[in-house]
């Protein structure tokens, strides 16, 4: 049987050798001319990560332990604190602010907001691990992130090799944190050429939600 449709999970960074892979899959595809095969292109947002731990792969949290979230990235964590992946961290925060690390798993309550740290209280028992995902629920991550490797929706907008990419593809699975306006841009800059490709939009954040109807 095989596949039906092939995944790519975007990475921005190395856009352009994504052409390459596609023209691949296109040429094994032609060569068995009673298979047809789509071509998803994945594109998720940035994502707000923590760092590494010192002493290995994770540490062990408990409800009502102390946890601190610093913005030095070169920072080595352990039991006490860990580093996170933005730079405007602390002023996307206020005291009372939930936050959700390891697929939600971990939940943090902030307790205090310095202007590089972010004291926060364990809700829960968690194993937490090196560059893990951290949501804020309710927060759109608009600004520029602190790592190379990560990007906005403006920014993707504006590399040439991901807006060639996305003409050579069937579907693109947008997951920013989305409004009705990123998708209508994102199908405007699809032009007339581009009107063969399907655009899915995928809804994992609260912003989503309340667009949901819109978008």
């Amino acid at each position: 049987a095989g596949m039906n449709i092939c995944r790519l999970d975007f990475c921005p960074e190395e856009a352009e050798s994504y052409i390459d892979v596609v023209r691949t899959i296109r040429q094994a595809v032609e060569k068995r001319s009673k298979k047809q095969v789509a071509i998803l292109l994945d594109v998720r947002e940035y994502e707000m990560r923590t760092g590494v731990f010192a002493s290995g792969d994770s540490v062990s949290l408990r409800a009502g332990d102390f946890f601190k979230l610093v913005t030095d990235w070169t920072f080595q964590g352990d039991k006490e604190c860990v580093a996170v992946s933005r730079a405007d961290f602390p002023s996307l925060v206020h005291t009372g602010s939930v936050i959700l690390a390891a697929d939600g798993d971990l939940m943090l309550k902030v307790l205090q907001s310095a202007r590089s740290s972010v004291l926060t209280q364990v809700v829960n028992d968690c194993e937490l691990r090196s560059l893990q995902v951290c949501k804020i629920p309710g927060c759109r991550m608009e600004q520029t992130a602190q790592l190379d490797r990560d990007w906005d929706f403006g920014s993707l907008m504006d590399n040439w090799d991901f807006r060639s990419l996305i003409h050579e593809v069937d579907i693109v699975v947008v997951g920013f944190d989305l409004s009705s306006e990123d998708v209508q841009r994102f199908r405007e800059m699809l032009g007339e050429c581009g009107q063969r490709v399907q655009v899915f939009a995928r809804i994992e954040t609260q912003t989503g939600l309340r667009n949901f109807e819109a978008i």
